[in-house]
């Protein structure tokens, strides 16, 4: 078993070495580079969001209904659900749910210097997103 592996090290590396390697010519680099330049102008690129706005809209709608709901609808002296002939207690769910959240983060304790460093973190990620908004109609001419 020894033998056979050296003698296979010994021919691969003797075909290594018969074996030159390809060298591209000294234009190529250039040329490939122009291809690209060239096809960059021809079919300039647009910027497409993953989200649409139309999407982001519905998404924000459909949280302010479930916020509105959560905080209007479900208190437990509102008779919205009395009108209506099957009722739903929702009331062990968001108990539960609050039992867990508290549960979870009751114990943490974040000092406020850490909400003063996330107040500029959190400004500059959001001046960051509307500056490359800027910087790419500026740059595309869109």
């Amino acid at each position: 078993m020894r033998n056979n592996k050296l003698k296979i090290e010994k021919i691969t590396k003797g075909l290594i070495r018969e074996i030159s390697l390809d060298m591209p010519s000294d234009e190529f680099t250039n040329k490939i580079m122009n291809k690209v330049f060239l096809e960059a102008r021809q079919k300039p690129v647009s910027y497409q969001p993953v989200i649409s706005k139309r999407s982001w809209q519905i998404i924000i709608v459909s949280m302010c209904i479930f916020v509105c709901f959560i905080l209007f609808v479900t208190e437990s002296n509102n008779k919205f659900f009395e009108e209506f002939p099957v009722t739903i207690d929702i009331n062990p769910y968001l108990e539960a749910i609050t039992t867990f959240i508290n549960n979870l983060f009751g114990n943490i304790q974040i000092p406020p210097s850490i909400f003063i460093g996330l107040i500029p973190i959190v400004a500059l990620v959001i001046a960051d997103k509307f500056l490359r908004k800027i910087i790419w109609h500026n740059y595309t001419g869109n």
